[in-house]
């Protein structure tokens, strides 16, 4: 997996950068990667997943971003050491004000996070990794109230730790995810109890 041991600058700071250096009102995939150069799959999946980690990401935002970042996950799962997308991807634009908004609202965390990363031993293989991801992707694509910002979370560790071959944040993100996925269990499962009982009570 490529990820460069001693990173010169972190990732929070060339997020921040692409507001200022990229021209237009839109910026593209392809414009992420030029600016955050070669991070493999660490960098694509933080790319997909830090929408979903603030409280309000959008109608239907969660679905269209976590699709592909299950895509990229599956591509690691099976071996591949780089990140594969269509072109259409790369293509795909946002409004530069929206992710200026979305990195307002992260780069607090993102920059708590890179000061305590830092190269480790990894502990889990990369094919695990990506499998799980996988798992953590289709999840945040449901549309479960409450449930997508724990997932995000947990995923956008995993890509940190990928990216500065960090294994126990890979470790920890991992072991956020399976509590995020225990969360998101017990909000369907709460969701159902209290429609069943508001169908009893109106029959």
């Amino acid at each position: 997996m490529t990820a460069s041991a001693q990173s010169p600058e972190r990732v929070s700071a060339r997020l921040q950068a692409l507001t200022v250096n990229t021209l237009g009102e839109r910026i593209s995939v392809a414009d992420v990667a030029a600016t955050l150069g070669d991070r493999g799959f660490g960098l694509m999946l933080l790319l997909l997943t830090l929408p979903n980690a603030i409280p309000v990401p959008g109608p239907g935002l969660s679905a269209i971003l976590a699709l592909p970042a299950a895509l990229l996950a599956a591509q690691m799962a099976v071996g591949l050491q780089q990140p594969r997308l269509p072109q259409a991807l790369h293509r795909w634009s946002f409004p530069r004000s929206r992710l200026a908004a979305i990195l307002a609202y992260a780069q607090p965390s993102l920059e708590r996070l890179e000061r305590w990363l830092r190269p480790r031993r990894p502990v889990a293989g990369d094919r695990l990794v990506g499998g799980i991801c996988v798992v953590l992707a289709l999840v945040l694509a449901l549309p479960i109230p409450f449930g997508n910002a724990p997932v995000a979370w947990a995923l956008i560790l995993i890509a940190l730790g990928v990216i500065e071959r960090d294994g126990l944040a890979t470790l920890l993100g991992m072991a956020a995810g399976g509590a995020a996925v225990a969360w998101n269990i017990l909000l369907v499962t709460a969701g159902h109890e209290v429609f069943t009982l508001v169908v009893r009570l109106t029959d």
